[in-house]
């Protein structure tokens, strides 16, 4: 059985001239909505970190097993230890 996705609602106030950036944004995007544009920023931010992280673990010799979401699944101790 697939795993179910969870979702929740939040709700972000945006001045007028960002809503407008956004608007514009989404659209020449190719997106259906604002969410959906706002959604892609922070999966694009949320890789980033993941791959910053993967990084930093990498210079200090320690093995990062991550999944298709940049979570970390598994970690093993420095090669120097």
């Amino acid at each position: 059985m697939a795993e179910e996705k969870k979702t929740e609602a939040v709700t972000v106030k945006l001045s007028d001239t960002v809503k407008r950036f956004v608007d514009a944004r989404y659209k020449q995007e190719g997106m259906e909505s604002p969410g959906e544009y706002i959604r892609s920023l922070i999966e694009a931010d949320r890789k980033s970190a993941a791959d910053n992280f993967s990084l930093l673990a990498e210079a200090l010799g320690i093995k990062v097993i991550t999944d298709n979401h940049g979570n970390i699944c598994q970690k093993t101790a420095s090669v120097s230890e």
